[in-house]
């Protein structure tokens, strides 16, 4: 029998950096990737109904490796992202356990000077 004894909530708010390489294919589509680099602002877990900051157990810098695929409409200069950001360090500051970030973004842009 499994039995849950109980969940913790942990929000990670990072800024983060990219730096982002891109190869473009003449139909409008880009392969990207890329290293990017994330500072801790905020950490909070969600304990009983209550709002705890974390922050001091986890590092302040997060180092990832982003790879994705964008589509710029030629007609329109409008674009979308969609890009996989993969955490390689652990973030973790307690002694045997690792954590690593891991997630998706999307996004919408619009190229101002498209040749």
């Amino acid at each position: 029998m499994y039995s849950m004894q109980g969940n913790k909530n942990t929000s990670l708010n990072y800024i983060n950096i990219p730096l982002i390489f891109q190869y473009m294919y003449d139909n409008g589509f880009r392969l990207q990737a890329g290293p990017q680099l994330g500072f801790l602002v905020k950490a909070e877990s969600e304990i009983a109904n209550n709002q705890v900051d974390v922050k001091d157990q986890f590092e302040s810098i997060d180092l990832a490796l982003g790879v994705g695929m964008s589509y710029v409409n030629p007609a329109t200069n409008f674009g979308m992202d969609l890009r996989y950001n993969h955490g390689l360090s652990n973030i973790s500051k307690i002694d045997g356990t690792s954590v690593y970030n891991r997630g998706f973004q999307v996004g919408v842009f619009y190229l101002f000077n498209h040749n």
